[in-house]
């Protein structure tokens, strides 16, 4: 509404003016309570923090047993599972007997299977000449057996699971550097899955 000089605005008017004004202090006092409560349970959210049990607030890696007949495979894990703990933060990681929980467990298998092939001869071979194909990528599986006990007893906290790690390769000149870099690579994926699993628990 527009009041030119010498114009007197109108008392009936005055009502709805008023009316309006006040349903547009009510929007915006209801606007800023919306913004005030959802920023409250984001920060609710936020201060949540840690899945981890209440009562463990410290993990020390323990031995990691092998059964396999790669050596490297159990000091891999073992500090693979220190490094990514530590990473995580839920938890702090701490060396041998002080810790409120101790992560340990053994290698149980790995695998190192042909997953996808290319034809390297000429294309007028049939398709089911196997001499025609060479391997082009490779899958590593590395997997894991693992508990949580209290340090100086046998009763887990965590009863014993397993998890697997994964990693594909592709063709590489030297096989046996591919091989070991594709176990580093399962490895370090089984380390990942069995952190978030340790510290996911609860």
């Amino acid at each position: 509404m527009t009041i030119r000089k010498g114009e007197f605005l109108d008392p009936a008017t005055r009502p709805s003016v008023a009316c309006n004004l006040s349903r547009t202090s009510r929007s915006g006092v209801a606007l800023l309570a919306v913004a005030l409560l959802v920023g409250s349970v984001g920060c609710r959210c936020y201060q949540m923090g840690s899945l981890m049990h209440p009562q463990i607030n410290s993990i020390a890696v323990g031995r990691f047993a092998n059964d396999t007949d790669e050596p490297r495979l159990g000091p891999l894990i073992q500090a693979k599972a220190a490094e990514h703990l530590m990473v995580d933060g839920s938890v702090k990681l701490v060396v041998g007997n002080s810790a409120d929980a101790i992560l340990q467990g053994k290698i149980v298998s790995y695998q190192i299977n042909q997953l996808a092939s290319s034809k390297i001869r000429a294309k007028a071979n049939r398709d089911r000449d196997s001499d025609a194909y060479q391997p082009a990528i490779w899958r590593a599986r590395v997997t894991v057996e693992f508990q949580l006990t209290r340090p100086g007893s046998e009763d887990p906290v965590l009863t014993a699971r397993r998890t697997t790690g994964y990693a594909d390769l592709s063709r590489f000149p030297d096989l046996n550097v591919s091989r070991q870099e594709g176990l580093q690579m399962a490895a370090n994926d089984a380390a990942i899955r069995m952190t978030a699993s340790v510290t996911e628990a609860w």
